[in-house]
């Protein structure tokens, strides 16, 4: 199973910072993920970038990566500042 560690929102709804998730590619992740949050994660993932293994979905195969059982998921969030 694949190793999900929310943002800290979401990690205080699911009550646990680190969630793992049975699934063979990404969407299939994110959509067991969203079932858990109780929120479309495929439509927030607009607001941050999703790293597998510290790597850009970009690039690789976007929301058709396959998952390892060793994987880990993040999701991350830009920041700025003026």
């Amino acid at each position: 199973m694949a190793k999900f560690y929310p943002p800290f929102e979401l990690s205080e709804k699911l009550g646990k910072k680190m969630v793992e998730i049975d699934a063979p590619d990404l969407e299939a992740f994110l959509k067991r993920g969203s079932e858990l949050a109780g929120k479309d994660l495929s439509a927030e993932s607009k607001r941050f970038a999703i790293l597998i293994n510290g790597r850009n979905i970009r690039y690789l195969k976007g929301f058709k990566t396959p998952l390892g059982p060793d994987d880990e998921v993040f999701f991350v969030y830009g920041s700025g500042g003026g």
